[in-house]
Protein backbone atom coordinates (compact mmCIF):
# COMPACT_ATOMS: atom_id res chain seq x y z
CA UNK A 1 0.00 0.00 0.00
CA UNK A 2 0.94 3.44 -0.21
CA UNK A 3 0.60 6.08 2.53
CA UNK A 4 0.77 9.90 1.75
CA UNK A 5 2.42 11.83 4.25
CA UNK A 6 2.65 15.81 4.64
CA UNK A 7 0.58 16.74 1.30
CA UNK A 8 2.50 14.02 -0.67
CA UNK A 9 6.23 15.44 0.06
CA UNK A 10 6.54 11.76 1.16
CA UNK A 11 5.66 8.53 0.29
CA UNK A 12 5.94 5.53 1.65
CA UNK A 13 5.40 2.28 0.15
CA UNK A 14 5.00 -0.91 2.84
CA UNK A 15 6.12 -3.59 1.26
CA UNK A 16 3.96 -6.44 2.81
CA UNK A 17 5.59 -9.71 1.19
CA UNK A 18 6.77 -7.45 -1.84
CA UNK A 19 3.71 -8.10 -4.33
CA UNK A 20 3.21 -4.36 -4.69
CA UNK A 21 7.12 -3.96 -6.88
CA UNK A 22 5.79 -7.08 -8.93
CA UNK A 23 2.75 -5.41 -10.43
CA UNK A 24 3.19 -3.19 -12.78
CA UNK A 25 0.03 -1.06 -12.37
CA UNK A 26 1.71 -0.43 -8.62
CA UNK A 27 4.87 0.72 -10.89
CA UNK A 28 2.42 3.39 -12.42
CA UNK A 29 0.45 4.43 -9.17
CA UNK A 30 4.13 4.96 -7.38
CA UNK A 31 5.21 7.66 -10.29
CA UNK A 32 1.47 9.44 -10.83
CA UNK A 33 1.35 10.16 -7.00
CA UNK A 34 5.14 10.91 -6.94
CA UNK A 35 5.99 14.34 -8.54
CA UNK A 36 8.31 16.19 -6.42
CA UNK A 37 7.94 13.87 -3.40
CA UNK A 38 10.66 11.55 -2.48
CA UNK A 39 9.89 7.76 -1.90
CA UNK A 40 10.79 5.90 1.82
CA UNK A 41 11.60 1.60 1.21
CA UNK A 42 10.26 0.86 4.50
CA UNK A 43 9.38 -2.59 6.26
CA UNK A 44 7.87 -3.25 9.60
CA UNK A 45 7.61 -6.83 10.93
CA UNK A 46 6.99 -9.66 7.60
CA UNK A 47 9.92 -11.64 6.56
CA UNK A 48 10.73 -8.57 4.19
CA UNK A 49 12.98 -7.38 6.99
CA UNK A 50 15.79 -9.24 6.08
CA UNK A 51 18.52 -7.44 3.97
CA UNK A 52 18.49 -9.88 1.33
CA UNK A 53 15.19 -8.04 1.12
CA UNK A 54 16.27 -4.98 0.54
CA UNK A 55 18.55 -5.55 -1.91
CA UNK A 56 15.40 -6.85 -4.06
CA UNK A 57 13.10 -3.78 -3.23
CA UNK A 58 16.03 -1.20 -3.73
CA UNK A 59 16.65 -3.17 -6.85
CA UNK A 60 12.98 -2.89 -8.15
CA UNK A 61 12.72 0.90 -6.71
CA UNK A 62 15.45 1.93 -8.79
CA UNK A 63 13.95 1.05 -11.99
CA UNK A 64 11.59 3.47 -11.16
CA UNK A 65 13.02 6.17 -9.02
CA UNK A 66 16.00 8.39 -9.52
CA UNK A 67 18.11 7.51 -6.42
CA UNK A 68 18.68 10.83 -4.88
CA UNK A 69 14.53 10.71 -4.48
CA UNK A 70 14.57 7.76 -2.57
CA UNK A 71 15.13 6.95 1.68
CA UNK A 72 14.41 4.39 3.79
CA UNK A 73 12.73 3.92 7.01
CA UNK A 74 13.19 0.49 9.02
CA UNK A 75 11.86 -0.75 12.07
CA UNK A 76 14.04 -2.63 14.21
CA UNK A 77 11.58 -5.49 15.19
CA UNK A 78 14.29 -8.23 14.29
CA UNK A 79 17.38 -6.16 14.97
CA UNK A 80 17.76 -6.01 11.21
CA UNK A 81 17.48 -2.20 10.83
CA UNK A 82 20.96 -1.30 10.90
CA UNK A 83 21.84 -4.21 8.61
CA UNK A 84 18.81 -2.66 5.87
CA UNK A 85 20.51 0.57 6.43
CA UNK A 86 24.40 -0.67 5.37
CA UNK A 87 22.52 -2.45 2.49
CA UNK A 88 20.73 0.64 1.50
CA UNK A 89 24.12 2.95 2.00
CA UNK A 90 25.93 0.18 -0.49
CA UNK A 91 23.04 1.91 -3.29
CA UNK A 92 24.17 5.44 -2.41
CA UNK A 93 20.68 6.06 -0.61
CA UNK A 94 21.59 8.95 1.52
CA UNK A 95 18.20 9.70 3.46
CA UNK A 96 17.59 7.75 6.57
CA UNK A 97 14.52 7.65 8.90
CA UNK A 98 15.22 6.96 12.84
CA UNK A 99 13.38 8.02 16.09
CA UNK A 100 15.86 8.97 19.37
CA UNK A 101 15.83 5.90 21.55
CA UNK A 102 13.82 4.18 18.93
CA UNK A 103 10.29 5.28 19.64
CA UNK A 104 7.54 4.68 17.53
CA UNK A 105 6.00 1.57 16.76
CA UNK A 106 3.51 0.25 13.68
CA UNK A 107 -0.54 0.85 14.52
CA UNK A 108 -1.05 -1.82 12.10
CA UNK A 109 1.77 -4.24 13.32
CA UNK A 110 0.72 -5.66 16.80
CA UNK A 111 4.06 -6.49 17.94
CA UNK A 112 6.30 -4.78 15.96
CA UNK A 113 9.15 -2.85 17.95
CA UNK A 114 10.02 0.97 17.34
CA UNK A 115 11.69 2.53 14.76
CA UNK A 116 15.63 2.40 14.17
CA UNK A 117 17.16 4.53 17.10
CA UNK A 118 18.87 7.73 15.52
CA UNK A 119 21.96 7.11 18.19
CA UNK A 120 22.30 3.48 17.22
CA UNK A 121 22.10 4.83 13.30
CA UNK A 122 24.25 7.94 14.02
CA UNK A 123 26.90 5.20 16.18
CA UNK A 124 27.71 3.34 13.04
CA UNK A 125 27.84 5.66 10.61
CA UNK A 126 30.47 7.89 12.77
CA UNK A 127 32.38 3.95 12.94
CA UNK A 128 32.18 3.90 9.55
CA UNK A 129 33.81 7.42 8.96
CA UNK A 130 30.26 8.95 7.43
CA UNK A 131 29.70 12.33 8.92
CA UNK A 132 26.35 13.45 10.28
CA UNK A 133 26.23 16.67 11.26
CA UNK A 134 24.23 15.41 14.47
CA UNK A 135 25.99 15.48 17.95
CA UNK A 136 25.13 11.67 19.11
CA UNK A 137 25.33 12.89 23.12
CA UNK A 138 22.69 15.34 22.12
CA UNK A 139 20.48 12.25 20.76
CA UNK A 140 21.23 10.27 24.27
CA UNK A 141 20.32 13.24 26.36
CA UNK A 142 17.41 13.23 24.52
CA UNK A 143 16.46 9.51 24.41
CA UNK A 144 17.19 9.64 28.34
CA UNK A 145 14.93 12.32 28.46
CA UNK A 146 12.10 10.51 26.68
CA UNK A 147 12.93 7.57 29.35
CA UNK A 148 12.42 9.66 32.14
CA UNK A 149 9.10 10.96 30.72
CA UNK A 150 7.82 7.38 29.52
CA UNK A 151 8.65 5.87 32.62
CA UNK A 152 10.38 3.00 30.66
CA UNK A 153 13.65 1.94 28.51
CA UNK A 154 13.60 2.73 25.02
CA UNK A 155 14.97 -0.16 23.06
CA UNK A 156 18.01 1.91 21.48
CA UNK A 157 21.23 -0.86 21.88
CA UNK A 158 23.40 2.24 21.70
CA UNK A 159 21.43 3.93 24.77
CA UNK A 160 22.30 0.72 26.69
CA UNK A 161 25.52 0.94 26.40
CA UNK A 162 25.31 4.61 27.53
CA UNK A 163 23.36 3.96 30.56
CA UNK A 164 25.63 1.56 31.61
CA UNK A 165 28.25 3.97 30.98
CA UNK A 166 26.81 6.66 32.86
CA UNK A 167 25.41 4.64 35.98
Amino acid sequence: STALVDDVTRILVELGGGHLLADPAAHQLIRSQLGPASLRHGTTFTVSGAPRWSHHVLDAVLKVIPLERLGVHFHDTHGRALANVYVALTYGVATVDSSAGGLGGCPYAPGASGNLATEDLVQMLHEMGIETGVDLDQVLDASFHMETLLGRKLPSRHLQVARSHRA
